[in-house]
């Protein structure tokens, strides 16, 4: 179908204002766009409480905001941003987060991992396995744990729900069009890859920045290179139409279903890449939220 009304005004505004992707920018202006567009998001709803906590990783720590709903909570669930592992931070997918908890029902951690190309793989994923850790610890995961993530952040969660098989029982993998391969012949590269939100030498960049001369194919960069799937968590995975991740994303859902594992993959038709956050807006971004929070209580009640 073609792209979804309010989606196609918005893109227009962006593309009148002159936008070429992130690319070819440098870093610090390519933040700074993130970061702008995420401050034209409608804010999130209140929360029971909000608190900021310091955990150690290697050769440092870094911050995790944490998400309580009011009522009764179910079970936590660690969540990473995207960004392409160079941009974002916790307060741009504010919002987003504050939703997601209030409509699942379950505290929510929100990691804000070190960024590329200043921590360059395996930092990232390296942060993001010690945030899971250390949340494993609190009282709330004693009911369950899931991990989430947007884009690069879905890349994260999937990697380290692959990870941590044997030593945390993850409850569900849940990604919004994750970065899970790294082959950029795929079918939506070609038919998305230049004239939408998620360009495909953007997202090249992004991996270039991030791998720092590391094997594409290696499974914690591209977790569907996995020499074995066998195992991993169940999964909620929900990808964008207009997307260059899109056969990726379905790609992973159709490994993991042919291991066994039990897994859900929604296609949202008329929406681009980072359609998520777009929730207070755009009705098929609603009810992709919705439909995730409902994926999160479900495994989170069992």
């Amino acid at each position: 179908m073609a792209l979804h009304p309010l989606v196609q005004q918005s893109w227009d505004r962006i593309r009148a204002m002159g936008y070429l992707g992130f690319a070819r920018l440098p870093v610090n202006e390519a933040r700074a766009q993130f970061a702008a567009g995420a401050s034209a998001l409608p804010p999130g709803p209140e929360m029971a409480r909000v608190q900021m906590f310091s955990i150690p990783v290697e050769k440092g720590e870094i911050k995790v905001r944490q998400y309580v709903p009011p009522g009764t909570t179910i079970g936590l669930c660690v969540y990473f941003h995207g960004g392409g592992f160079m941009l974002g931070s916790i307060d741009e997918f504010d919002a987003f987060c504050r939703t997601l908890a209030l409509r699942s029902g379950c505290t929510l951690l929100s990691v804000d991992y070190r960024l590329a190309p200043e921590h360059a793989f395996p930092t990232p994923i390296n942060d993001a396995i010690a945030a899971v850790r250390w949340a494993a610890t609190l009282p709330e995961a004693s009911e369950g744990i899931a991990i989430a993530g947007d884009s690069a952040g879905g890349n994260l969660a999937a990697v380290a729900s692959l990870e941590l098989l044997g030593e945390i029982p993850v409850r569900l993998q849940l990604m919004f069009n994750p970065v899970i391969d790294t082959d950029f012949t795929r079918g939506s590269y070609s038919e998305f890859g230049n004239d939408y939100l998620l360009k495909a030498e953007d997202s090249e960049y992004f991996l270039e920045q991030y791998a720092q001369g590391h094997d594409l194919k290696d499974p914690r960069i591209a977790p569907l290179r996995r020499a074995c799937l066998r195992g991993a968590p169940p999964a909620w995975i929900g990808v964008a139409e207009y997307d260059i991740l899109r056969d990726e994303g379905e790609a992973y859902a159709g490994a993991l279903r042919a291991v066994g594992t039990p897994t859900a993959v929604v296609r949202y038709e008329g929406v681009m890449h980072g359609f998520a956050r777009g929730h207070g807006t755009v009705d098929v971004s609603d009810q992709a939220v919705s439909d995730a929070a409902i994926a999160l209580r479900g495994a989170l009640r069992r």
